[in-house]
């Protein structure tokens, strides 16, 4: 049977390291976000008390969870180390979907 439709979608994006990209965040904010946050672009609120990344703007509560604002970057070790993890920027939460009709 022959499909009339067909979508394709993508993986969330990445950010990229090069300046332009991203927005510059000091060595110990960047250990903060990565030893809170893991991978994870949000964590609970009651998990652990980062209300001075909160006031120092790198950080917004909201719905009882931190999540990590606009292009702020921190590595994140493993076998693609090339790849940064960031914020709850359009790069990092925009999927691609293409749909083609026949």
């Amino acid at each position: 049977m022959s499909q009339k439709k067909i979508i394709i979608l993508s993986d969330h994006g990445y950010i990229r390291l090069e300046p332009g990209f991203s927005f510059s965040v000091p060595d110990s904010t960047k250990k903060r976000l990565r030893e809170t946050f893991g991978s994870s672009r949000y964590t609970p609120m009651g998990k652990c008390d980062i209300t001075d990344l909160v006031q120092a703007g790198f950080v917004v509560d909201f719905a009882g969870y931190y999540l990590v604002k606009s292009r702020y970057i921190w590595p994140m070790p493993g076998k693609y180390n090339i790849y940064l993890h960031g914020g709850v920027s359009l790069m990092e939460c925009v999927v691609p979907v293409i749909e083609m009709e026949r």
